[in-house]
């Protein structure tokens, strides 16, 4: 709850800075509709059965702290834009170097907001000056040396070199690139089907926009108040209805980045001058939905990566689509910005009743005191087997280290039993070339008291079964075969081998089990 409060803290901060920016972009209405937007959608929404994909659970403190970092550089650039003064460039830069010690994706959106803002600067009448290059330099490479002196503390200056680069280096040397699963995320693994039905939903919402322009403006010149109003009503009831349909949900966020990218195009760069925040967002929007490119989504990793362009969207529609109108009747235009508001709230309200429908289904405590959360009762019964291994560590009066196979740091944490695994999963890059080989000498050299392995399903990760080949699990496998013993099984199954799958509790053997002649 320590971490949970302090990333409120930061959830607060990132609002903050987001309707700042967004009120300098597109005024009150903009921001109000962008805030409404991000918190009901995207600060605390449970899309799936993992519930670490939002703010106050993230996955990974990365995300926050990146969506802080980058936020902040996108404000640092707009007050240079605006002011001229070098600090503002100093600080983009000190906030992009943070980014480099985040996560990548955060490296490539604060690139390109900060190589449009120098293209936005000669619009602007902008000079960047020499104390602002120097100062922009200083600032990206700050953190880093930073963070490094802070991580030498507790050992050589290479470990806290190696641990203040690992957001690009890994990435950059492919170490920590996992092409299936990345190719999964980005949409790359159905190129073709995912770029068709991406065309599709861009074109049909821009389509849909264009008719209810149409629609707006022979509404609005209906001379009659009465029939103008129900006209109104009516089509305003039309687009609920159609906003609230289940496929809308699934589609929508396809249409996002190709939205995004066709305002960019076509609309962002005429305003650039009086409001460079306009393209700003829009590019860090794009930007930050590189990753899922092809497979735009809410769920998952979209509460961050796609949430910048569902803000913009939804501010676009509402102050800017309006002014399209060739007529100049208020009528016309204030049911434009009040549509738009209905699509929010009608496609909104799909993701709340998932949102609660998913946590409704959560009713299986586990753990207990402190540490007691809810879970999914079925299926897989995840929360069962945490449980079922509890019980059987406690009544085997288990200490010492325990691994999870192939994953499950929350049985580590709950039984207060550390893990001797370097890494918190045992598959993917992780154990790729010839990290399982190291991996068995390492846990050989010191191994734990306890296992326990339960299924996973893993074929995102291109896996159909975990331990059928080298680097992916089949050495491990094998010494735990070798060297423990079975002492309780929840399903009396095997894990890997049935399709129901299981959770099984290991033991050291006392002395290993000799290979079969």
């Amino acid at each position: 709850m320590t971490l949970v409060g302090f990333n409120l803290l930061v959830f607060a901060a990132v609002l903050g800075l987001m309707v700042i920016l967004f009120r300098r972009a597109w005024g009150f209405r903009g921001a109000a509709v962008a805030g409404v937007a991000f918190v009901a959608l995207c600060g605390f929404s449970q899309l799936g059965e993992t519930g670490n994909y939002n703010y106050a659970f993230p996955y990974a403190h990365e995300v926050t702290h990146g969506m802080l970092a980058i936020l902040s550089l996108t404000f640092g650039v707009s007050c240079w834009l605006r002011s001229g003064r070098a600090v503002w460039v100093g600080w983009a830069g000190c906030c992009w170097g943070l980014c480099w010690i985040l996560k990548p994706e955060f490296i490539l959106a604060g690139g390109l907001v900060g190589a449009v803002a120098l293209v936005l600067s000669l619009r602007c009448g902008v000079a960047l000056s020499r104390a602002g290059v120097l100062l922009a330099a200083v600032g990206t490479v700050l953190p880093t040396f930073l963070f490094a002196a802070r991580f030498s503390v507790d050992g050589d200056w290479r470990e806290g070199w190696r641990a203040a680069t690992t957001a690009w280096r890994m990435v950059s040397t492919g170490a920590a690139v996992d092409p299936r699963f990345q190719a999964m995320l980005s949409g790359w693994d159905a190129p073709w089907k995912n770029l068709r039905l991406h065309g599709e939903w861009t074109a049909g919402v821009l389509l849909t926009l264009f008719a209810l322009l149409l629609l707006a403006e022979r509404i609005g010149a209906i001379r009659r108040p009465v029939f103008r109003l129900v006209a109104a009503v009516g089509m305003l009831s039309l687009l609920a209805v159609a906003a609230r349909q289940p496929h809308v949900a699934d589609g929508f966020p396809r249409s996002w980045l190709g939205l995004i990218l066709s305002y960019v195009g076509v609309i962002a760069w005429r305003c650039a001058a009086e409001r460079p925040e306009r393209l700003l967002l829009a590019v860090l929007a794009a930007g930050l939905m590189a990753r899922m490119m092809l497979y735009g989504r809410l769920h998952h990793f979209g509460f961050y990566q796609a949430a910048l362009a569902l803000m913009v969207t939804f501010a676009v529609l509402v102050v800017e689509l309006p002014l399209v109108l060739r007529t100049r009747a208020d009528f016309a235009r204030r049911l434009v910005a009040v549509a738009a508001w209905v699509i929010l709230c009608g496609y909104g309200s799909q993701v709340v009743v998932a949102s609660r429908a998913e946590l409704g289904s959560r009713v299986l405590a586990v753990g207990d005191g402190a540490d007691a959360f809810l879970a999914r009762p079925l299926p897989p019964p995840f929360g069962a087997w945490l449980n079922f291994a509890q019980e059987v560590l406690r009544r085997e009066g288990a200490s010492g280290k325990l691994l999870v196979v192939p994953e499950g740091l929350m049985l580590n944490y709950l039984t207060r039993m550390p893990s001797p695994a370097p890494t918190f999963f045992l598959f993917s890059f992780a154990l790729q070339g010839d990290a399982e080989a190291e991996l068995v000498r390492r846990l050989e050299a010191e191994p734990p008291d306890w296992i326990v392995a339960l299924s996973r399903d893993l074929r995102e990760y291109g896996i159909s079964r975990y331990g059928d080949r080298e680097g992916e699990g089949k050495r491990l496998l094998a010494w735990i075969d070798r060297d423990y013993e079975l002492v309780a099984s929840a399903e009396q199954r095997h894990p890997f081998d049935s399709p129901e799958g299981d959770l099984w509790v290991l033991r050291r053997r006392t002395a290993p089990r000799m290979k079969d002649p």
